[in-house]
């Protein structure tokens, strides 16, 4: 018997639902296989456990971060695909039993030209200098949590759902401190673990980290770092790890702040410590 799907409405609605689930569930199946073929482009580091007390100031001058390891060499995703990128970046991984700690020092030989203007939650950093961050908690290569930040000391967080864009509707309980300096900037990350949820029988956790130089209009990553990669492609992320003794988060969010419409320039002295 043949049916006309405008008699059946409800039928319509379970049917475009189940062939956006099968898209979904294609689209991870390719990225996946994808990551598979490129094994060896998918790094691993090591996100070392401190007993140390880390002061949040944006300096990483605590003996924890010199003992942490660098996650590696970044690559350029554009303008030039593939090569090393005109500036150096260092990432280092250290957490305890409460707190997620990301430091970054972002080499820069023209640090007076340095650029950031937004300093608002959840701004657009698209005409600024920034780092973006993955961290897929449950390690199933679909969902994860996004940070971002400028040397303005902008925060920018959100969700990424299913490999698709970062939703910034989701605010997080976390904070951050930057620097600037002759060298460049730096950015301290402090996330606590009660904000994010994670599988704590999971130690291995997807990971990823992209910069923008925007003078340069230069986006670097530490790895998905082809020009049709998406940062959101959680699949393609690297692996962090091993994470072990952490209190379980439950995904605590709360609402925006910010400074409506209000921006200043980084070279000022008051902003270069926030």
């Amino acid at each position: 018997m043949l049916f006309e799907a405008g008699c059946f409405p409800g039928a319509q609605i379970l049917i475009v639902s189940e062939v956006r689930r099968l898209a979904r569930r294609a689209l991870f199946l390719f990225l996946f296989c994808t990551a598979a073929a490129f094994g060896a482009e998918q790094p691993t580091a090591v996100a070392l456990r401190t007993q140390q007390q880390i002061t949040l100031d944006g300096n990483l001058n605590e003996e924890a971060w010199q003992e942490a390891a660098s996650i590696g060499p970044f690559t350029q995703r554009e303008p030039d695909s593939g090569v090393p990128p005109t500036e150096q970046t260092e990432v280092r991984v250290l957490y305890d039993a409460n707190f997620l700690y990301i430091g970054m020092r972002c080499f820069d030989s023209q640090s007076d030209s340095i650029m950031a203007t937004q300093m608002q939650r959840d701004a657009d950093l698209e005409q600024d200098d920034r780092i973006e961050i993955l961290v897929d908690s449950f390690r199933d290569g679909r969902n994860a949590y996004y940070f971002a930040t400028n040397p303005a000391s902008a925060l920018v967080d959100g969700r990424i759902t299913e490999n698709q864009s970062p939703r910034l509707e989701w605010d997080a309980v976390w904070d951050l401190r930057i620097q600037t300096d002759n060298q460049g900037w730096t950015a301290e990350f402090q996330v606590p673990f009660r904000s994010i949820g994670f599988n704590r029988h999971t130690k291995t956790w997807g990971f990823n980290v992209s910069r923008t130089l925007a003078r340069l209009r230069e986006e670097s990553r530490w790895t998905a770092t082809s020009f049709d990669a998406k940062f959101y492609q959680v699949a393609l992320a690297g692996a962090l790890g091993e994470f072990e003794g952490l209190s379980q988060g439950v995904g605590i969010d709360v609402k925006p702040y910010g400074l409506t419409g209000f921006t200043r320039d980084v070279t000022q002295p008051d902003v270069v410590n926030r």
